[in-house]
């Protein structure tokens, strides 16, 4: 995939460029996805299945487990089949390889971007490429600032990323590349399994009261109970019951 076609998409991340490969999807765990727990490993070390199997996650061909985004990207490459291990990291699905921008001896270049959208995205990003030393020495900068809310309500994604390339070449067949990013993501998820809306059936009735539900001795105290409301296996987080006709009926469910 060239920048010229991730460009032509508006592509910001690795899973919006897989859209478009053939016979790949994201993984997004089926067989755990409905236990009502949330890992942010899994979320971040996202992977893609070719053809159902999984395919490895590289960046510059070296294993990669973080968010991969565009802003820092020159092209993504899937290698398939006997080409997925020729660099031993291969898996059955083969590698689906991120390569960073790196600085360019040839000629200096200056890019800002800006990029408004559904979900109250502002995206904003700028390459500075450098040359210090003609054929010799140069420096190139990305520069990342995102802000978006998700399709569900309470969703929000912030990203601030920096990128710094240094190419030197002090001999003709010698060049060094040294590389450096700094990178930060806040997310506020909504859990994959909320409660359906009747179950806040009796704490609505009760005027959606804020309570001290650890300190007024949940889950024994019977007053609670009319709040529809439990502390919930030493969690604290607020929990609703499921009620019909005034009595608890079902599973409490975790917000």
């Amino acid at each position: 995939f060239t920048p010229e076609f991730l460009e032509d998409i508006g592509a910001m991340n690795l899973e919006d460029v897989l859209l478009y490969s053939t016979n790949t999807i994201k993984n997004a765990d089926e067989e755990d996805f409905f236990s009502g727990a949330f890992d942010v490993r899994a979320e971040l070390s996202f992977r893609a299945l070719v053809r159902g199997l999984p395919a490895t996650r590289a960046r510059n061909f070296f294993r990669w487990q973080l968010p991969t985004d565009t802003y820092n990207t020159e092209r993504l490459a899937e290698s398939r089949g006997p080409n997925g291990i020729l660099f031993g990291i291969g898996g059955p699905g083969g590698v689906v390889n991120q390569s960073t921008k790196r600085a360019r001896l040839s000629a200096d270049s200056y890019q800002a971007q800006a990029k408004f959208g559904k979900n109250n995205l502002n995206r904003f990003s700028v390459d500075i490429n450098k040359v210090l030393i003609e054929d010799k020495l140069a420096v190139r900068i990305n520069a990342l600032y995102h802000d978006a809310d998700g399709w569900r309500t309470y969703d929000r994604e912030t990203k601030k990323a920096q990128h710094a390339s240094i190419v030197f070449r002090p001999f003709e067949n010698t060049t060094i590349q040294l590389a450096y990013e700094n990178y930060e993501r806040n997310d506020s998820v909504s859990r994959n399994v909320t409660t359906s809306l009747y179950t806040a059936k009796a704490w609505e009735t009760a005027g959606r009261p804020a309570l001290d539900i650890v300190n007024m001795g949940a889950p024994s105290n019977p007053n609670l109970f009319a709040q529809g409301m439990q502390r919930h296996s030493g969690n604290q987080r607020v929990t609703i019951f499921d009620q019909e006709a005034g009595s608890i009926a079902g599973q409490v469910k975790d917000l």
